[in-house]
């Protein structure tokens, strides 16, 4: 498909020149630039960011328009702790935390590491968390353990969106965008006038883009999509001490999934495995993939005295998705898969929020959540071209969880030390129990199987937290948590195995910080340093010796983090917004464990070197914890006028090398396959914004991702010979490693006008 010509303006060294001949006038302006103040509710209260002991990154929503950013995997990009991909199709992600995260996303028999929410209410599946966002005022993004504060507990860290709300006033805002590979996006967002004390607002929102591999065939190119979604909110205020909030969101996204291609030379000359393809080397029958979600939320706030508040949290959300995969021969045999899945779940949490007197202040919360979810997927593979037949292979898995937990943060503030130390505790208790049933067909026998497995946990995490203000601008704290996620079953195990399960995954986290202004709060640096110990670690395992696609989790690994996090604003004049963020990892396994039924236990696999009860450690790695990232940005306003300014946004991103694979530790022959080296991203966005008369504005704005059309790869599927273990397949020289390469750079160009 052909795409649109790519504006002059867009080059990288244009946009170099243009920033250094505008810096000199920049430094000369003024010294009267301040960073402003950030409110967050992280803590469930309206705070400064800079005062509370969490390692946080904010996000208002002029800074994400600016960045471009539009959806989780953008808002992962903009967070060096965070790392992500799409897999394994191109609406669900694949999301890290501080080393933490799950490598199989379409597993409805397992949860998260990171939590995933909107106002406050929790999504439970990240299957169509691609959507756009509509209507977001800002984002949160809390690093580290979170359960003392939310609903749901989560060991690596929590990405809130907070929606903005009605106003009560007439308002009309409409976005629009028009890019590469005929891109278009259109939000619509309308703030109705107030009536009986009811505000609302309606947003609409749609989204559609070609493919970036292009199919050879007459059916669809890979990385297509096509969005559109809508969202209704309503706010009630009856009185000074009651408050009504709603919304009820909706969308349909149908999409094609990204191209997998060889990652070791099979077909030298005709399939090259150092560059991305734009091209299928074969016709390919690709059905697009639907998904569908709809999500309530109802927030009631009761003011019960002047220190109590009392909230109450209700959420339902229902998806259903229906994805198809074909891997094109990248597995060096014809792979293809169809998953169908849905998903109910259901959210009921009670807050309160008060102070004793002026030395306590506490937050408390009671939590019910219950998910059903159902997956069907059909795998195909042909071994027959090296004598092994054909494997396809239907299961059907039923699954529901339910979870209950109660937890409580107080913080109690001693006259001493001129009140200015705080301490907190924090506690959480938890009751998780959930069951799930598969039937299995393996239609070349053919045989069918059925199994079911049921389990429940109960868990006490507690939580203590020092923090200290040496002024009003210099803060530092020292905290001590304790999380857990809950166990589970593999959908992926072998006949017969379904039933057998895996214990919850504790951490243990160590965390120091400090936030602080400088000079007249045109300096901000935040800095947080933790240490992080797994035990009983959910690690997934080949479960057969022929067929890599039974896998099987077990808890056979303790690891543990290290890292450091730095965020760095400068602002030396109104004009010129300067930062940097760093995030430093060091992880490692300390054990992994050979456990019977696995490809390294010999009983299974005879080429297996190793024993049952054998420390593994060094084939394995943590994957997707780059030792190094960083994020550079530039927010620079060049030129100011009567009626609006001229403003350019730079953003560099860069990690180092990272391993996109579990087992490719320094071990491993061939664990190169698996990683990908380091690589930096520029993106830039160049904006004239006018104001006029009844409160009328207009933005212009010509925008970049990519702009250095980086090439990189952000996914990879690897066994056989470059595997952490030989085996009988790999013996006949069957190896592979699918990998997926990043979309190309992207142009294009935005309108926005409000009223």
């Amino acid at each position: 498909m052909t795409g649109m010509v790519v504006p002059h303006v867009f080059q990288p060294s244009r946009l170099a020149r243009m920033l250094a001949l505008a810096l000199p006038v920049a430094w000369t302006a003024p010294a009267l630039a301040q960073l402003e103040e950030v409110v967050v509710t992280a803590q469930k209260r309206a705070e400064s960011q800079q005062d509370i002991p969490i390692a946080i990154t904010t996000m208002s929503s002029d800074e994400m328009e600016k960045r471009g950013i539009y959806n989780f995997i953008d808002i992962a990009k903009a967070v060096p702790s965070l790392s992500e991909t799409v897999y394994p199709s191109s609406n669900m992600l694949i999301l890290y935390m501080r080393g933490q995260g799950v490598a199989d996303p379409m597993q409805i028999t397992s949860d998260g590491s990171v939590g995933f929410y909107v106002d406050g209410h929790y999504i439970a599946r990240p299957q169509g968390v691609l959507f756009d966002l509509a209507d977001t005022e800002r984002v949160e993004v809390l690093r580290g353990p979170q359960g003392t504060l939310y609903g749901r507990n989560t060991t690596g860290g929590a990405i809130n969106l907070i929606s903005r709300k009605p106003t009560g006033e007439f308002g009309v805002r409409q976005n629009l965008s028009l890019g590469s590979r005929d891109f278009l996006r259109s939000l619509t967002l309308i703030d109705l006038p107030e009536v009986g004390n009811v505000s609302s607002k309606v947003s609409v929102l749609s989204r559609r883009q070609d493919g970036y591999v292009e199919n050879r065939g007459d059916s669809n190119d890979f990385g297509e999509v096509d969005e559109l979604a809508g969202r209704v909110a309503l706010r009630w205020v009856p009185s000074d001490s009651f408050e009504l909030e709603y919304f009820l969101e909706s969308g349909t996204q149908d999409s094609t999934p990204i191209y997998y291609q060889s990652g070791f030379p099979l077909y030298p000359g005709y399939v090259d495995a150092s560059r991305p393809v734009g091209t299928t080397h074969r016709p390919i029958d690709l059905p697009v993939s639907t998904t569908e979600f709809e999500g309530h939320g109802l927030t009631l706030t009761w003011q019960a005295r002047d220190n109590l508040t009392i909230k109450s949290l209700t959420g339902y959300r229902e998806l259903a998705f229906d994805g198809y995969q074909d891997y094109a021969d990248s597995f060096g045999v014809p792979t293809n898969s169809v998953d169908i899945i849905g998903n109910y779940q259901f959210s009921q949490e009670f807050q309160f929020i008060g102070d004793v007197g002026e030395a306590v202040e506490y937050v408390a919360g009671l939590y019910y959540f219950k998910e059903s979810s159902s997956h069907y997927q059909n795998y195909v593979l042909d071994l027959s071209g090296i004598g092994q037949g054909v494997v396809d292979k239907d299961r059907d898995v039923e699954a529901r969880s339910w979870s209950r937990a109660a937890y409580a943060q107080l913080t109690w503030t001693p006259s001493v030390l001129e009140q200015r130390l705080d301490v907190t505790f924090g506690a959480r208790y938890t009751e998780d129990s959930r069951k799930a049933s598969r039937d299995f067909l393996i239609n070349e026998f053919p045989l069918e199987l059925g199994a079911s497995n049921r389990q429940s946990f109960e868990e006490f995490n507690p939580s203590l937290t020092l923090n200290y203000a040496w002024s009003d601008t210099l803060t530092t704290y020292a905290k001590w948590v304790t999380a857990y996620k809950a166990g589970g079953s593999s959908e992926g195990a072998a006949p017969g195995q379904f039933n057998q399960t895996y214990e919850p995954e504790d951490v243990t986290t160590y965390e120091l910080g400090i936030k602080s202004d400088w000079w007249d709060r045109r300096v901000r640096l935040n800095a947080a340093f933790f240490y992080s110990e797994f035990e009983d670690m959910q690690l997934n395992f080949v479960a057969d010796a022929f067929d890599t696609s039974v896998i099987q989790a077990y808890n056979a690994g303790e690891a543990n983090v290290a890292g450091a996090e730095l965020e760095l604003s400068f602002m030396p004049t109104p004009d010129l917004l300067l930062k940097f963020d760093y995030t430093h990892l060091r992880p490692r396994f300390d054990t992994v464990e050979v456990l019977p039924g696995t490809i390294f236990d010999p009983a299974l696999n005879p080429m297996s070197p190793h024993q049952v009860g054998d420390n593994i450690e060094q084939l394995f790695v943590l994957p997707y914890a780059p030792r190094n990232s960083l994020n550079l940005s530039a927010d620079y306003t060049f030129w100011r006028f009567s009626n609006g300014e001229l403003s350019l946004n730079l953003n560099y991103r860069r990690q180092s090398n990272s391993y996109l694979s579990s087992p490719a530790g320094p071990e491993v022959e061939g664990r190169e396959f698996y990683r990908q080296d380091g690589y930096g991203l520029l993106d830039a966005r160049l904006t004239m914004a006018l104001d006029f008369a009844d409160s009328r504005s207009l933005q212009l704005a010509l925008w970049g991702r990519n702009v250095t059309d980086r090439d990189y790869r952000q996914h990879v599927i690897g066994l056989g010979g470059g595997g952490a273990v030989a085996t009988p397949i790999s013996a006949k020289g069957y190896t592979y490693a699918a990998e997926s390469w990043a979309e190309p750079a992207t142009y294009g160009v935005e309108v926005i006008f409000g009223y």
